[in-house]
């Protein structure tokens, strides 16, 4: 859940909507100078990426099906997020930087609310395949916040912090733990880095 300071982004073409309320917002309206008061306390923005939540879109879901990636007697469809993968990177790249991030690694519930539908789990070996599963592979997912932040820490001048947030209950259901634990170390790395570049 986002904090009051975030915004929350549950698909790439809500970062356009975002980043034109921002400029909007700094408009100064009034009819002198700007005031510098206001222009140093104007909040830099905060990010939170729910990552998987375009999934819950039927059509988007359907585009990541991967029918030849199965396994385990036909019970592990494994999704391909590649698409997804470019859509969050495109849409981040085309508008200014943020340099707080918060990645949600939350995944949707199955995509028509029904419970007939596939839900989807990490390809983790706490995963049972004794019912229907769509699986991401932990290794998209580190690839893709991974590809994220190094992009952000590329293009921020300044500090950056990253944080990682799921679902609790989820965690002990899917292993998500793992894949955040996994990810703490490389982005605490890339916060900490410096950019010596122009």
């Amino acid at each position: 859940m986002a904090t009051p300071q975030e915004r929350c982004i549950t698909d790439p073409a809500q970062l356009q909507e975002f980043d034109l309320a921002i400029k909007l917002s700094n408009l100064n309206m009034g009819d002198g100078p700007p005031n510098p008061w206001e222009t140093t306390q104007q909040a830099t923005p905060r990010l939170r990426l729910s990552l998987f939540r375009p999934l819950a879109d039927p059509a988007i879901f359907a585009a990541c099906r991967n029918p030849r990636a199965i396994g385990y007697g036909n019970r592990r469809e494994y999704l391909d997020i590649t698409a997804l993968d470019k859509a969050w990177r495109r849409a981040l790249a085309n508008v200014p930087p943020t340099p707080h991030i918060t990645f949600d690694l939350s995944l949707p519930r199955p995509v028509d609310g029904s419970q007939t539908s596939p839900r989807i789990y990490w390809d983790t070996p706490r995963t049972s395949p004794s019912e229907q599963h769509v699986l991401i592979s932990s290794r998209c997912v580190l690839r893709l916040v991974a590809s994220i932040a190094t992009l952000t820490r590329i293009r921020v001048q300044g500090e950056v912090q990253f944080g990682l947030s799921y679902n609790g209950a989820e965690g002990v259901l899917a292993g998500v733990v793992s894949i955040v634990e996994e990810l703490r170390e490389p982005l605490r790395e890339l916060a900490k880095a410096k950019r010596t570049w122009n």
